[in-house]
Formats: C-alpha cells, sequence, structure tokens
C-alpha cells in the first residue's frame, strides 16, 4: 500500500513538472517617438526571456493612460509583418491589431500546424498610435489576465500568460510609461546642437 501511494506521488510530480508554466517574458523596445503633431508613436513588444520553447501564436492587450490622445493606427500596428525578425514568418502568421473598448490588442493566428522557436529580440505585437500633439508621461498597462495576453504553444491547445519587463522604461510588472517632450524642447534642443556646431566651425 505504501508503495502504491509512493509511485502515485512521483506520476503525479512527474505529470506537474510538464505542466510548468513557459514563462515567457516580453519587454517594449524600438520606440519612435513623434516630434510634431500628427506624427506616429510606436513601439514593439520582443521576447526577452524565451524560456527554450516553440509556440503557434501570441496575443497582447494594452490599455494606455497619458495628457492627451492617441489614436490606434492598426494598418501600422500589422505592419510588423515587414519586419525581418518578427518571430512568425509571413507565410505562418496573420497577425491582426484592434481597438476594443479602451483597450488594444495585437493577436497572432498561426497559419499552418508547425511551431516556431521562441528567440531573444523577436517581436511578438507592435503598437503604433498617432498623437495629438500633448507632450508629457504616458503609460502603457499589459493586461496579464491569460484570456488577453498569452503564448500559444505548439499543441493549439495550451495557453500560457505572458511575463513582462519595463525594459529600460520607468514602469512595473505590468506597465511602463515613456515621456513625450514639449515641441519646445524638441527645438530648444535641436538649436543648442547647431549652435555647437557653427561654434565649431567657427
Amino acid at each position: 500500500m505504501v508503495m502504491k501511494v509512493v509511485v502515485v506521488a512521483i506520476v503525479l510530480s512527474v505529470s506537474f513538472a510538464g505542466q510548468a508554466l513557459a514563462n515567457v517574458e516580453i519587454t517594449p523596445d524600438n520606440m519612435d517617438i513623434p516630434t510634431l503633431t500628427g506624427e506616429l508613436f510606436s513601439f514593439d513588444f520582443v521576447i526577452s526571456n524565451p524560456d527554450g520553447i516553440s509556440a503557434q501564436a501570441f496575443e497582447t492587450r494594452i490599455s494606455l493612460s497619458g495628457p492627451g490622445s492617441l489614436d490606434f493606427n492598426s494598418p501600422m500596428s500589422t505592419a510588423v509583418n515587414a519586419e525581418a525578425d518578427y518571430w512568425l514568418s509571413f507565410a505562418n502568421s496573420l497577425p491582426g491589431a484592434a481597438q476594443d473598448g479602451s483597450s488594444y490588442k495585437f493577436s497572432d493566428f498561426a497559419l499552418n500546424t508547425t511551431a516556431e522557436p521562441l528567440a531573444v529580440d523577436d517581436i511578438v505585437s507592435r503598437y503604433a498610435f498617432i498623437w495629438d500633439g500633448t507632450a508629457g508621461d504616458y503609460t502603457f498597462t499589459l493586461d496579464l489576465n491569460i484570456a488577453n495576453s498569452f503564448v500559444l504553444l505548439g499543441d493549439f491547445v495550451t495557453s500560457e500568460a505572458l511575463q513582462f519587463s519595463p525594459g529600460n522604461y520607468p514602469g512595473d510588472s505590468s506597465s511602463f510609461t515613456v515621456t513625450i517632450p514639449e515641441l519646445a524642447t524638441l527645438l530648444s534642443v535641436g538649436l543648442g546642437g547647431a549652435l555647437l556646431v557653427r561654434k565649431r566651425k567657427a
């Protein structure tokens, strides 16, 4: 009887170990900050810890807060197809970006049954917005609910929650903040640089 209990315990522990979380971590990168009203503000989520797995698809969902408006630009968000370091080749993916109420999502649907390995710095989603010209701090929060932000594993069944790191930006385990400077600040920096160049030439 004792032997049976031990055997069952070992089997259960092995089964549980096989279902461990993937712990794929993503972080914001490739930031494109606007300098004029109407310009594009965009960033990518890239894989910072792939945990040695392959996957079929991703979905990420974010919300944002800030002093002005950022109008979501879905065509520029899905332009990630053109990136050479996109984690899925164009032939194996069908990415889509959309506004969903007060949040924004990027979903990637696999077109075939081949799981692709994950690698550091591969892009898994892109978010692009049109800036209304209001400077200040804009905070982006990743929805960590597994129903909204996840990696779909190679079995087409198992979804694992994503982990998040703010990378080089102020933030925490679910959000990061980007400061868009005042146009006057940008102009003064540019003017200062021009004056320095002029002095050197003189």
